[in-house]
């Protein structure tokens, strides 16, 4: 059983991987690995059995891997429901996603390997208040800083030329 690699359509073309992706699409089909399409346009329109219905229904259990865009938590969940229904089960569960993906979710485990972090989650709509800013920041004293949402990136490379200021 060849592994499978899910990409999403390209909205320019339909029924084509998109062209982010063409190149590592032709480098799977290369390896001998099953490579389906997902509908983005589907997804985004929130139908996510119409953005899954390329996969081939299987008898037999498949794994997979997704390659595509970073998702919201709550659409890969979805996502990964829907595979399973079609007997396709992606490789990282919604628990490895969100621990891959949101930084709170793994702190504990890389905190000694990234910059000082301050998580403060804020539902939508909802404000800071100045009281509360100026205590989040304080372990930063006077050094720059980088505000983000919870999703991983390299932001801080780069930034390593900058020295706290002690004064």
């Amino acid at each position: 059983m060849a592994p499978h690699i899910l990409f999403y359509e390209s909205m320019l073309q339909p029924r084509q991987v998109d062209e982010d992706y063409a190149t590592e699409a032709a480098a799977a089909r290369a390896a001998g690995m099953d490579v389906h399409l997902l509908d983005w346009g589907a997804l985004v329109a929130g139908d996510v059995g119409r953005a899954v219905r390329r996969v081939p229904e299987r008898t037999d259990p498949a794994l997979a891997i997704l390659r595509g865009p970073m998702l919201r938590l709550e659409t890969y969940t979805l996502i990964y429901a829907a595979l399973l229904v079609r007997g396709v089960r992606l490789i990282a569960d919604p628990a490895a996603y969100e621990h891959t993906h949101h930084l709170p979710a793994s702190l504990d485990l890389i905190a000694d390997m990234t910059p000082r972090t301050v998580v403060h989650p804020l539902s939508e709509g909802a404000t800071l208040s100045e009281d509360r800013l100026a205590e989040l920041l304080q372990p930063f004293g006077s050094g720059p800083i980088i505000v983000k949402d919870y999703v991983k990136s390299r932001k801080h490379a780069g930034l390593t030329h900058y020295k706290s200021s002690t004064k």
